[in-house]
């Protein structure tokens, strides 16, 4: 689908959550809008590695004016999202991954456990959420006790 930027710069203008300076700056400058959206606050990341030449990848969550924008190293940006479950809906985060990691301060640990579930398909899978190591057991992703 990809982010229509004409339509996304009228949209704003239309709903008064830009000015009339700006719209006539976006209408000037066609990287002026997709600049400003690649410049949001980044509400989620998830990369991944394959571990091999070209394996691995990122995707960011961002959030700029109340809509959400989702960027990719490997994907077309998608968006905007009216909302943050409509963002996540992608199909991007329902697909097992290799050696998965997720990192936000935007979203409580149990939202960020419920995306990484979706990333890892087999018992001892694993996946690092905020830097903290989880493994898949019985479907549900636990810290393991580490060993002593």
């Amino acid at each position: 689908m990809g982010i229509d930027y004409n339509t996304l710069g009228k949209t704003l203008f239309q709903k008064k959550k830009i000015t009339v300076k700006k719209h006539a700056e976006y209408l000037e400058d066609e990287d002026a809008l997709p600049n400003d959206v690649a410049a949001a606050e980044t509400i989620l990341s998830l990369g991944w590695d394959g571990n091999a030449p070209g394996c691995s990848g990122a995707i960011w969550v961002n959030r700029w004016k109340g809509l959400y924008f989702c960027t990719s190293s490997d994907y077309d940006p998608e968006g905007p999202f009216e909302s943050l479950d409509e963002a996540l809906g992608m199909e991007w985060f329902y697909t097992a991954t290799s050696n998965p990691e997720i990192n936000s301060e935007a979203l409580p640990l149990k939202k960020l456990l419920g995306i990484g579930r979706r990333l890892v398909s087999e018992d001892g899978d694993e996946i690092y959420i905020n830097g903290t190591r989880y493994v898949l057991k019985a479907d549900t992703l636990v810290k393991p006790k580490e060993a002593k």
